[in-house]
């Protein structure tokens, strides 16, 4: 049971940088300045590349713009500091399953 609620808190980090996307989005349309967000320190699950243990998100203009382990992170950028955390970026639908039994593994 405790794993079960370890790992979905670990995927509510997903729905988290949609909404920061979303809110990037309506910040640009509204014409106020853009703010730059970085995830660091995840362990990241690309959908393209193999796992990275430890590594940067970056996320400007309400789009990923890099995704790696030496991602620079411009001065100026939120940071949130995602350590001993999961992110698989670019799922869009919340309800996926993709992806999930990497997850689950130790």
């Amino acid at each position: 049971m405790n794993n079960i609620k370890k790992n979905f808190m670990y995927l509510v980090l997903i729905p988290l940088l949609l909404m920061i996307s979303n809110t990037l989005t309506i910040t640009e349309a509204t014409g106020q300045q853009q703010q730059i967000l970085a995830v660091t320190n995840a362990r990241i699950y690309p959908v393209t590349s193999p796992v990275i243990p430890s590594g940067v998100v970056l996320v400007q203009d309400g789009k990923i713009r890099a995704v790696g382990a030496d991602v620079s992170i411009p001065s100026g950028a939120r940071v949130i500091d995602a350590r001993g955390k999961y992110v698989i970026p670019g799922i869009v639908e919340t309800h996926s399953h993709m992806g999930l039994k990497l997850l689950w593994e130790p």
